[in-house]
């Protein structure tokens, strides 16, 4: 996955997801970690491989997990639609 997809991608999570992603950060990588009275800032770049490779499978799992959420509501939907009829 390319870094600026990634990026995008993190934007969006919740900030449950981001504690997660700054715990994974944090532990190889805290210099790459820049704090301010706006918030936390993470320089990519200087990521190791490993941090790199934990933060995809973060990624991948937050996004299997909203899929099979969206699975369950819909077939929740079709279960109530089922029941009206």
């Amino acid at each position: 996955m390319e870094l600026d997809k990634m990026t995008r991608m993190m934007e969006s999570f919740s900030k449950e997801e981001h504690v997660q992603l700054l715990k994974i950060i944090l532990e190889k990588d805290a210099t790459a970690v820049n704090e301010n009275s706006n918030g936390t800032f993470v320089q990519m770049d200087d990521l190791c491989e490993g941090t790199m490779e934990k933060l995809h499978k973060y990624i991948d799992y937050i996004l299997l997990k909203e899929c099979d959420i969206q699975r369950v509501e819909e077939t929740k939907e079709k279960l109530k639609h089922n029941i009206n009829e």
